[in-house]
């Protein structure tokens, strides 16, 4: 029997944790513009998987030029194949191009790998750098659960494997990463009043986490590196309130906590071209 084969486009951080999680059980095909410059290796792929940016736009929204590019380029080369974008993309964007490009084999699947540097205890917690450790995956669209079955021959039998649509797919990572952006605000807040009452954030932590319900991730502060910062946190808020505007939401609670984490960096929001 032919050794299915999953294609990657995108070898950045994401799209090598996938090339390291898939390499065990199948054939890897990779294409990215800037090392691997011919999509044609992305042929005979079964499931290619769209690990390209999302940046931040200049008015906060997320560009999702790539993914849009690395869609094009899956359909092309690998007719066929499902595709599952990995990249953080806004609600909507899934359903879209499955309407735009008269299929039912596009898929998102929320990825949560991770690049910070700080160690995390691998017997609470999933390795951030390992995609293997994960405990759950979540795949949404019309054929998720043909995308879930790939996961399942790569990760642990007691994982947890969710199907559900696009645009719930798709939000989840938004809530995901709006929620730790404002735990770690909070706790930065926090650390503020503990201070100006002359204790010590530390021992209030550790009084406060007696409290099983609260959870210990991401309750850490440090002085020289307050609030929220990286990659994925302000991009996601950001792209989280323009996304809940142009829905009609006004997003009170994210914004403040968005303008709270700038002035704690030192930071205006205009010169992200946005004010707060």
């Amino acid at each position: 029997m032919r050794r299915k084969q999953i294609g990657i486009v995108g070898h950045g951080f994401v799209g090598k944790a996938m090339e390291r999680l898939f390499t065990p059980a199948f054939d890897i095909a990779i294409y990215d513009t800037a090392t691997q410059p011919s999509p044609d290796d992305l042929r005979g792929s079964d499931l290619v998987l769209i690990c390209v940016p999302t940046p931040m736009a200049a008015d906060g929204s997320c560009d999702v030029r790539h993914v849009e590019a690395a869609v094009e380029t899956a359909l092309t080369y690998a007719p066929g194949a499902m595709v599952c974008i990995k990249s953080a993309v806004p609600p909507g964007t899934t359903d879209r191009l499955n309407a735009e490009h008269k299929t039912d084999r596009i898929a998102v699947s929320p990825e949560y790998v991770g690049e910070g540097t700080r160690f995390v205890a691998p017997w609470k917690y999933p390795d951030p750098l390992d995609s293997r450790s994960h405990d759950f995956v979540i795949a949404g669209g019309p054929r998720a659960s043909e995308v879930l079955d790939y996961f399942a021959r790569v990760m642990a039998a007691d994982a947890k494997y969710v199907a559900c649509s696009a645009l719930e797919a798709e939000l989840t990572k938004r809530f995901e990463n709006a929620f730790l952006a404002t735990k770690v605000t909070f706790v930065n807040e926090a650390a503020r009043i503990c201070a100006a009452h002359g204790v010590d954030w530390k021992a209030v932590r550790e009084l406060w986490l007696l409290d099983s319900r609260i959870g210990r991730s991401h309750t850490s502060v440090f002085a020289d590196e307050p609030g929220y910062g990286g990659k994925c946190l302000p991009k996601d808020m950001s792209a989280l309130i323009d996304e809940a505007e142009k829905a009609g939401v006004d997003a009170t609670l994210l914004k403040a906590v968005r303008a709270a984490n700038a002035e704690m960096r030192g930071e205006a929001w205009e010169t992200h071209g946005k004010s707060a």
